[in-house]
């Protein structure tokens, strides 16, 4: 396997993968805690025509909070938008894994071939 296939700019590509989960994960902590403060869960299916195929009754909230206020805080669209560019690059690294997954099984095959 060639060095310069596994490492990125000095990162593995399995730590910067492993960074970029941790960092995903932070955010999505992040979106809970600002859907909490400022909005509320038992009444999201209202906002997004909550698709309800497992059958789960979801209870009604007994506060009146309108989620679409909350919806139309610039700060609400940013912490999506990041939740989106995380998973677009925490997908991109799984990919790279993969297609160095597959280059590390051919070398493996060709070299148990060439042993035998």
């Amino acid at each position: 396997m060639h060095y310069e296939i596994c490492y990125l700019h000095g990162t593995s590509k399995l730590n910067e993968l492993t960074l970029r989960e941790d960092a995903s994960e932070k955010s999505d902590f992040a979106l809970i805690d600002f859907i909490m403060k400022n909005g509320s869960w038992l009444n999201v299916d209202k906002v997004i025509g909550f698709n309800n195929s497992l059958n789960i009754e979801l209870p009604q909230s007994g506060f009146s909070i309108n989620n679409n206020q909350m919806l139309k805080l610039p700060e609400f669209e940013n912490r999506i938008e990041n939740q989106i560019m995380f998973f677009n690059t925490v997908k991109d690294r799984y990919n790279d894994c993969m297609g160095l997954n597959k280059e590390i099984l051919k070398l493996l095959e060709s070299e148990i071939k060439a042993k035998q």
